[in-house]
């Protein structure tokens, strides 16, 4: 119970301004990079970002440490009857493990005024570790110990389930999230198509068996990789060298992730209003596709408060009083990635908006000009510079991309995005206009236009 304090729930309502951030982004250059004796790869940052939170006026050094692991919901199989497992072990990080029991676990990172948060991602777990430099030493042990040696008690996992309910709760009350989700179902089926969210009936049936074979199939040291900030050598080395088994012979295997052309409804007629994520396929992380269509999902963000651009490209007939929005978005893995528009609207209004955006788009092509560049270019980059204006940011980025294999350094970054032209942009808005497409609806679908009727 007391691991809730420490285990973020969904964040559900990030999902669309994360969506039109492409992961695509600079890497600092010429890290410090180690490898222990078990096989874990590490970087040791030193950010030159200055920390304006209230710490910094408290004249207290932090360190930040992200562990990620190549364990995301892509990697859990159907057949073996792992859907869920990835969300289960975020639950159930902190219960009793080798070497400490949950109380003591919570009780003694509270007390050293620690944060400790854990992400779920299609492709990746991450487990974020913030504290004062000065009790790096004593917070590492627990977390370490966690992750390497659990046990996942009986005793312990059912009155806890409660967390993942929860969890899976506040998820479908999201219904971008939730479109965005079967989307991602609808254009890939399995592996990146597994749902972030859990079922009741998934959460029902865990155990610990299941918990502790998903984790000992995936949680090897050649599977991990560790990011600091202002960490010391001596002790990130110390607390890691014999993290996990040296002699694990676990691999993480998935196939190529394939796009599909199809097509999911999650009608409820009770509402009024209705989500619609429609798609086609986009380039792997730091591609000149990817970054090419993180641009056009900057530069057509629509009309709303939150926009990132000024200018309304779309300029789409939008009723303000039912709140209603057109977003392009982007999104994008280690092998494969997504390009398309979100739209979020009166359940009466779904079929005119889809119709009226595919023609505004075949009009924006036209007349793309030079100034649309720039002005995508800046978005684009306000959008990455934003994603990365904190350390803790900057190593959970820096993790991320490292695992993948997904990382290219400043100069091939900057060449890729100074090379993007207008015939570039053209050609992704043409693709989407002409190719196939996915698309997911959540609402009152009923008048929410088929695929192949867009």
């Amino acid at each position: 119970m007391l691991a809730s304090r420490f285990t973020r729930l969904s964040s559900a309502p990030r999902v669309l301004s994360r969506l039109a951030s492409s992961q695509s982004s600079l890497i600092p250059t010429a890290p410090n990079m180690l490898e222990t004796n078990s096989g874990v790869k590490a970087c040791l940052m030193e950010s030159t970002v200055t920390d304006t939170s209230l710490s910094q006026h408290l004249k207290k050094e932090f360190t930040d440490v992200s562990l990620v692991v190549k364990a995301g919901t892509r990697f859990e199989s159907d057949v073996a009857q792992e859907l869920g497992l990835a969300q289960g072990l975020k639950t159930y990080s902190l219960l009793t493990h080798e070497g400490s029991t949950i109380l003591r676990s919570v009780g003694s990172l509270e007390a050293l005024g620690c944060e400790y948060g854990i992400t779920v991602t299609r492709e990746l777990i991450i487990y974020k570790l913030s504290c004062e430099k000065k009790y790096l030493a004593d917070a590492l042990p627990f977390v370490t110990s966690a992750l390497s040696k659990p046990r996942f008690a009986k005793w312990e996992l059912s009155p806890t389930k409660y967390q993942a309910k929860l969890d899976s709760f506040l998820f479908s009350q999201d219904p971008v999230a939730v479109a965005v989700d079967l989307l991602h179902k609808a254009a890939f089926r399995k592996g990146l198509g597994n749902s972030l969210n859990m079922s009741d009936e998934q959460i029902n049936a865990l155990t610990p068996e299941k918990l502790l074979a998903y984790h000992e199939q995936t949680f090897a040291p050649s599977n991990f990789f560790l990011a600091t900030n202002n960490a010391p050598q001596d002790i990130v080395g110390s607390h890691f060298e014999s993290f996990g088994k040296s002699d694990s012979t676990a691999v993480v295997k998935v196939s190529k992730s394939e796009f599909v052309s199809d097509e999911i409804r999650s009608d409820d007629n009770s509402k009024d209003s209705v989500v619609v994520a429609i798609a086609r396929k986009s380039g792997p992380t730091n591609t000149k596709e990817a970054i090419v269509d993180s641009m056009l999902a900057h530069l057509l963000q629509g009309k709303s408060s939150s926009s990132i651009g000024q200018i309304d490209f779309l300029d789409l007939p939008l009723a303000d009083e039912h709140g209603e929005w057109v977003k392009g978005f982007q999104c994008d893995y280690s092998d494969a990635g997504l390009f398309g528009f979100l739209i979020s609207c009166h359940a009466d209004n779904a079929g005119t908006l889809a119709d009226k955006l595919m023609t505004s788009l075949k009009t924006l092509e036209e007349s793309l000009n030079d100034d649309h560049v720039t002005i995508a270019r800046s978005s684009h980059l306000r959008g990455v510079l934003t994603e990365l204006a904190t350390p803790s940011a900057q190593v959970e980025h820096m993790a991320t991309q490292m695992i993948m294999g997904t990382a290219i350094g400043n100069d091939e970054y900057n060449s890729i995005l100074n090379s993007v032209t207008k015939e570039d942009l053209k050609k992704a808005i043409k693709d989407f206009v002409t190719g196939p497409k996915s698309m997911a609806s959540h609402g009152n679908c009923s008048h929410v236009p088929y695929l192949e009727q867009i």
